[in-house]
């Protein structure tokens, strides 16, 4: 399980950082409704930031066939994770958010995650303010 550290938070952004173990292709990022994720960075120990790139689910499948999947693989690539896809909300804004990122780390990483003000957020911000 991934282990959260303290985030920064403004009105419209929020990060969050966790400690990622050896292993694991997917991590909870959720936060409260009216975020999501915007960049994904990994921290290595010198805490340089090198950023994962955004792909769709379908091309994560065909990069790791059964990665999604609730069985283990039989094979998976280990390494340094270069790719990340995060399952998304369901349209009222609420629900899980799943990172599933590959390759699979084969070290232990900390993982900085930034969100943004979702469309959602926006109205929720709207109705607050009146």
């Amino acid at each position: 399980m991934a282990k959260f550290n303290d985030g920064e938070f403004d009105a419209d952004n929020l990060t969050k950082q966790f400690d990622l173990q050896s292993g694991r292709r997917r991590i909870n990022v959720a936060v409260g409704s009216g975020y999501d994720v915007d960049e994904v960075y990994l921290i290595d120990i010198h805490r340089r930031a090198r950023g994962l790139f955004p792909i769709t689910r379908e091309t994560l499948e065909r990069f790791a066939p059964g990665l999604l999947g609730g069985a283990e693989p039989a094979v998976h690539l280990y390494g340094l994770p270069v790719y990340y896809w995060v399952s998304p909300r369901r349209e009222d804004g609420t629900g899980g958010m799943q990172l599933y990122m590959w390759p699979v780390p084969l070290h232990p990483w900390r993982l900085r995650v930034t969100y943004k003000l979702s469309a959602v957020g926006e109205r929720l911000k709207e109705m607050a303010a009146r």
